[in-house]
């Protein structure tokens, strides 16, 4: 019989031996998720406003250049008739279409609240209507930038 118990208990005694950790993981996690607030908080606040039109030229404009960049490529690559320019736009412009495929899945999938709804010392500084993860922008930089350094890497 007491054989049998153990064999009940063992599970237990695990689970019992793993909640202290999981408790000090949980903390961590409360922990880091107040230091992303603070430097939020921080980062609002200290910011060169001089730089503000500058930073909503970029913001506004990322996803116009990274179309425009292979777009521009094709309008190039077929007038010249160029088949390696046309390759690299069509590369391109399918890796951003993609990117923008998973960054739409994402960003609904996580659905994560803009700080600005949440926080109120945060300055609504520009338009963003969509959920805030992962941001669509910087995910068009991102591919942007990766796609032309694999097209063109010599």
């Amino acid at each position: 019989m007491k054989c049998i118990l153990s064999i009940y208990l063992a599970p237990i005694k695990i689970i019992v031996s793993i909640l202290p950790g999981m408790y000090f993981i949980n903390v961590t996690i409360l922990a880091l998720a107040n230091v992303d607030v603070a430097i939020l908080n921080w980062l609002n606040h200290h910011r060169i406003e001089v730089f503000d039109p500058f930073i909503h030229f970029i913001t506004n404009t990322a996803y116009f250049f990274a179309i425009g960049v292979p777009v521009i490529m094709l309008i190039v690559g077929y007038s010249k008739k160029n088949k390696f320019i046309q390759f690299r736009g069509w590369y391109i412009l399918f890796s951003i279409f993609l990117a923008e495929i998973v960054s739409t899945i994402l960003k609904y999938g996580v659905d994560r609240t803009r700080p600005f709804k949440i926080y109120p010392f945060i300055d609504k500084l520009t338009a963003g209507g969509s959920p805030s993860f992962p941001s669509g922008h910087t995910t068009d930089a991102f591919v942007l930038f990766f796609a032309i350094v694999i097209v063109f890497k010599n």
